[in-house]
Parts: C-alpha cells; sequence; structure tokens
C-alpha cells in the first residue's frame, strides 16, 4: 500500500513539475535554490468530523458497531485547527512557529460492548492549545526548483483540560483533568510548487519523543496524577499529512 501511495504521488509530481517548468518563479540559480532567503511561508488547515447514531425516538435502541458496540445512541464531534508561519533565514532553510486548537465532544446515552460492559450516560468535553518552534530544510531533487525533498524538526509544548461526567439526580458527577505535554518531534516529506506561490506537499512523521503530565480531581475532591513518557521510532504511515504552503 505505502508503495502505491509513493508511486501515485512522484507520478502526479513529475506530471505537475512537466507543467510548472514552463513558468519562471524567480528564485536565482535554479540548480540550487528551491526557496530563497528572506521569504515568508504559511499554512492555514483544520479538520471536522461529527458522528450522529440514533434509533429513531427510542434511546433503549441505537446503532451496532461490528456487533462489538450495540445500541449506541449518542453524538462526537471532534474540530482541529492549526496556522504555521516560517521565514527563510537562508536559501531553503527556514524557521517558524505553529500553533494549533483541537477541541473534542462527546455525549454517549446508551451502548453498551459486547453486551456485557453498560457504557451509558458518558459525557467528555476535552480542549487543548498547542504551540511549536520549528526549523525545515529543503534538498531539491534534480537541481529542480519545482520538486523537493524536506526534513524537519519541532519543539514545543500543549496544555488544556479533558472533563468526564454522568448525569445523575445530584447533577453532573465525574472527574476533571488538567493536561500538559511537551514533545520533540521530527517529520520528512515531499514538496511540489503547483503555482508560484503556493505547493502542495505530503508530510510523514518518523520521530518524536515526548512527556505527558494530567492533573486529575474526582468529585471535587479527590486529586492524582499520572506522568507518561513515549518514545516513537520509525515511519508512521497512519499520520502521513498533506498541505498547500502559500509563499510570500
Amino acid at each position: 500500500m505505502l508503495k502505491r501511495i509513493l508511486f501515485f504521488f512522484l507520478f502526479n509530481a513529475f506530471c505537475i513539475m512537466a507543467l510548472a517548468q514552463t513558468e519562471d518563479r524567480g528564485l536565482g540559480n535554479p540548480q540550487s535554490i528551491y526557496v530563497s532567503k528572506g521569504q515568508l511561508s504559511g499554512t492555514i488547515g483544520g479538520s471536522y468530523n461529527t458522528w450522529n447514531a440514533s434509533a429513531d425516538d427510542d434511546l433503549t435502541k441505537g446503532f451496532n458497531i461490528l456487533g462489538i458496540l450495540t445500541d449506541a445512541n449518542g453524538d462526537v464531534s471532534l474540530l482541529n485547527l492549526n496556522a504555521n508561519a516560517s521565514w527563510f533565514f537562508k536559501d531553503n532553510c527556514s524557521v517558524g512557529v505553529q500553533v494549533g486548537y483541537g477541541n473534542m465532544l462527546m455525549d454517549i446515552n446508551s451502548m453498551s460492548a459486547l453486551g456485557l460492559t453498560d457504557l451509558s450516560n458518558k459525557h467528555l468535553r476535552r480542549e487543548t492549545y498547542s504551540a511549536f518552534l520549528t526549523i525545515r530544510r529543503y534538498l531539491p531533487l534534480f537541481d529542480s526548483k519545482i520538486l523537493a525533498l524536506f526534513g524537519e524538526a519541532s519543539v514545543g509544548g500543549s496544555m488544556g483540560y479533558n472533563k468526564s461526567y454522568k448525569e445523575t439526580d445530584r447533577g453532573k458527577e465525574g472527574t476533571f483533568s488538567s493536561l500538559y505535554a511537551t514533545s520533540f518531534k521530527v517529520m520528512g516529506g515531499v514538496s511540489v510548487f503547483v503555482t508560484n506561490r503556493m505547493a502542495f506537499e505530503v508530510r510523514l512523521p518518523s520521530f518524536s519523543i515526548g512527556v505527558e503530565w494530567d492533573e486529575q480531581i474526582e468529585k471535587q475532591e479527590y486529586e492524582s496524577k499520572l506522568t507518561s513518557f513515549s518514545v516513537i521510532d520509525g515511519v508512521n504511515v497512519l499520520g502521513i499529512q498533506l498541505a498547500l504552503v502559500c509563499y510570500f
């Protein structure tokens, strides 16, 4: 599957490159410079997903998922926004800032797992903010001004909260967590200019190391803490990202 994805991308990249070669982007020596010193680049992106499972007005019945989760009735929504701005301090090399926002809402009215575990009356609210410093280096392929590989390293962190609860006769009862995390990440990818000022990128995470702290309060009385450490080494195919980058 990965070979097919790479072949498809490279084939289309060469087609785009053949068309773009008819344009002069005016970036100096085409044999070595992909993006010249002093330029700026920016990206704004995001995603929104929502799921709704129901069975008319009967809250005791719902959607079945592979026979594992049964009688699912509820709503889930995911929102992710991110923005990146970079400055090229030398030819093909840039430093930048990346910020992000995430929001998750989940309201499960009824659901069971394998008919044994009751997952009804579960509600979740999660919100996070993140900021990273980045440094990137481009390597033009075949002395091209259109097609290049790149490597990027970033360091930063995130903070937010996680609230889970259930509805009772006494009101909402559950836990509230303060979330903090810091990490160092490395990724590679391929960049293709589709116009003089816009490039299409495929980004592939390859390494990350991070620490996360979770400070939890249950029923506004009991406090607990969780610390986790992770190292991920190797290409993460499931983490492939697509982006359009504007240059100024």
